[in-house]
């Protein structure tokens, strides 16, 4: 429900509060100056914050991401004032802990046991840093460890292969590890980072992948997604354009960072705090291909993002700038269910639709990535969308799924390696063959299984398929783009 703020001109100009202006110039910003705006309006949660709204005079919305919260005062314990002022350079301390701590206590099987992750095959990492030791050792400790996920960025930086692997599992072998090997600093501060997570080992692509064994590596990739998804916890370093910007702002370990909080000091001496939610999809590493399947699978998320850090588990999401909600209202905001597809018992076409509109537009350096990254989804999703999936499309639904259009302009995805015989997995007629955003409209005919709940003549439902599909081996033939 909307509440009108007022017109432009009440809200700028004609208000005798000196506040209003201010406050309203610095949550839109450019948009005030640059576009045509008709009324403000607001929104309440409860009574714990307010979103604001700007309206173009053509009825369009513009920013409407910002949320106001009354500052925390420890002398009045109001539960409406939730927001916390932060300081700009380091994170709390002991805060990282208490969070991995309160959702240990909470025992939430949800938070351990990834929902989107019930059906895939449990792998072992090959190996894991052992950051007690400060060196590589086999997978098969068969320990909790964390995952970190990341972006690599253009700039090379040491990583693990064949050569230097004995090297790498003598003790002490990650000691001052940038300055030493190369190894970037997102890295490096991961492996000190895991002493406040209470926690021993740590997995890492780069590092724990031997990068020039071949048959090794494909293993591991292919499994990528069940190595998150049994993560205890995934760091995910969503700020920065590559590997060496690091997880910045925790004290004795990184480089500060910089952030810049908006504190409006109302009449009677109340402050108020605005905090944005960020938009992910501006980031490098919302941006790759690999990271979408770390997302999905990962079921506790400790996130590094706009020079903030965040909490996210299947009881909620917890953010430095706010103070936790009562232990109450925890259990049962499940973050992992924005992903219903895995846990409907029906085959979710709609479903599996949006995911692949979320993913497809994302970059690879190696295009024929594309459907090696999206594997570990369709491997999550075959036990329900009977005979699985070719190349990304679900043959339960083949002749429908057949019908994707893009949404403007697509770019094709070639090998590579043009003699490579991954080009068979990027076939035109699938959307895996193409870069670019998909028009989930274009799926309008999907079947919609919601509207048989609760149906008394229809007990289960399900689909019977009417049309065979058959496909000629792949085994010594010459392929080409189809």
């Amino acid at each position: 429900m909307y509440s009108l703020v007022g017109n432009f001109k009440d809200v700028m100009t004609s208000t005798k509060c000196g506040i209003h202006p201010r406050m309203f110039r610095s949550y839109f910003n450019k948009d005030l100056e640059n576009s045509h705006i008709a009324e403000f309006r607001a929104s309440g949660h409860g009574n714990k914050s307010v979103s604001l709204y700007a309206n173009r005079v053509n009825g369009g919305k513009l920013l409407s991401a910002w949320s106001l919260y009354l500052v925390f005062d420890t002398d009045l314990k109001e539960p409406t004032r939730r927001g916390k002022i932060l300081n700009p350079h380091w994170i709390e301390k002991n805060i990282i802990r208490d969070w991995k701590r309160g959702c240990d206590g909470r025992n939430n099987k949800d938070c351990h046991i990834c929902p989107a992750a019930c059906r895939l095959t449990s792998v072992s990492p090959s190996w894991l840093i052992d950051t007690w030791r400060l060196c590589l050792t086999s997978g098969v400790v068969n320990a909790p460890y964390i995952a970190l996920s990341y972006v690599w960025g253009k700039a090379p930086f040491f990583k693990t292969t064949r050569q230097n692997l004995p090297r790498l599992q003598l003790d002490q072998a990650f000691f001052e590890s940038h300055k030493r090997l190369g190894i970037p600093k997102v890295i490096e501060d991961a492996i000190k980072l895991l002493g406040l997570l209470e926690e021993r080992y740590l997995w890492v692509d780069a590092i724990c992948i031997v990068q020039d064994d071949d048959e090794a590596r494909h293993d591991q990739i292919k499994n990528m997604a069940s190595i998150f998804a049994n993560a205890t916890v995934t760091i995910i370093a969503m700020q920065g354009a590559d590997a060496n910007y690091g997880l910045r702002g925790l004290r004795d370990i990184s480089e500060p960072r910089n952030l810049v909080q908006e504190i409006f000091t109302l009449e009677k001496g109340s402050r108020v705090i605005s905090t944005q939610e960020q938009n992910e999809a501006q980031n490098p590493w919302s941006q790759r291909g690999w990271t979408f399947q770390e997302q999905v699978f990962s079921g506790r998320q400790l996130v590094f993002s706009a020079d903030r850090v965040q909490w996210n588990c299947a009881c909620g999401s917890f953010r430095e700038d706010l103070t936790p909600p009562p232990a109450s209202e925890l259990i049962g905001q499940c973050t992992q269910y924005k992903y219903r597809v895995f846990s409907t018992s029906l085959p979710d076409f709609s479903g599996y639709a949006k995911l692949v509109c979320q993913y497809n537009d994302r970059q690879f350096t190696f295009p024929e990535d594309a459907l090696d990254a999206f594997r570990g989804i369709t491997s999550a999703l075959n036990h329900k969308f009977y005979g699985g999936f070719i190349c990304g499309l679900p043959a339960l639904f083949f002749d429908l799924a057949l019908i994707w259009q893009p949404e403007g302009t697509c770019e094709r995805r070639i090998p590579s390696k043009v003699s490579s015989k991954t080009e068979i997995c990027l076939p035109s007629w699938s959307w895996v063959g193409w870069k670019g955003k998909i028009d989930i409209h274009s799926w309008g005919g999907r079947p919609e299984y919601e509207s048989f709940k609760g149906h008394e003549t229809i007990k289960k439902p399900r689909t019977i398929p009417l049309v065979q599909w058959y496909s000629r081996s792949w085994n010594n033939m010459k392929f080409g783009c189809h």
